[in-house]
């Protein structure tokens, strides 16, 4: 059977320096989604795929229109090989120490209001406090308390509209 891919309408380009979790965030926002879920379905992929290193970016690429190439950037692997990496550089493994923590959606809140996006950064398992603002990221929402999901719209969907 084939499957039918749908475009999206709107498909901006990642961020040099945007974590993959953000630019679904943003992509999602941008085509009046409150949660990634509507576009994970799309790309026929489960919600924890979302918070796996391996993310499938050909599926990514097929409802935006974008080329694969254009993600290279922002994936925490490079596309065919088993190497970690953020920004493009390498990460040595460690036993003791999981680089990455992509289930945990935390960040500087006055960053995301400052850039329109999430910064790759936090998606290291030793991010705690931003280099920027001196602050500790958020794990909940100031107004109503709620636990801050890559999955539920809390706080970060009016951060991430465009400015």
């Amino acid at each position: 059977m084939i499957r039918t891919v749908e475009l999206l309408i709107r498909t901006p380009a990642p961020i040099s320096r945007e974590s993959l979790q953000s630019y679904i965030l943003r992509l999602s926002v941008a085509n009046g989604y409150e949660s990634p879920v509507h576009l994970l379905r799309l790309m026929g992929i489960t919600d924890h795929q979302l918070c796996k290193i391996s993310f499938p970016v050909g599926r990514l690429a097929e409802i935006t229109g974008h080329a694969v190439a254009e993600f290279e950037g922002i994936l925490n692997h490079k596309v065919g090989v088993d190497v970690s990496k953020i920004l493009d550089h390498e990460l040595k493994r460690s036993a003791s120490t999981p680089q990455f923590d992509l289930k945990r959606a935390f960040f500087c809140p006055q960053c995301v209001q400052d850039d329109g996006y999430i910064e790759a950064f936090w998606s290291l398992s030793y991010a705690v406090g931003c280099p920027k603002h001196g602050c500790v990221p958020i794990t909940q929402c100031d107004e109503c308390g709620e636990k801050v999901s890559w999955f539920v719209s809390v706080k970060r969907t009016h951060l991430l509209q465009q400015k």
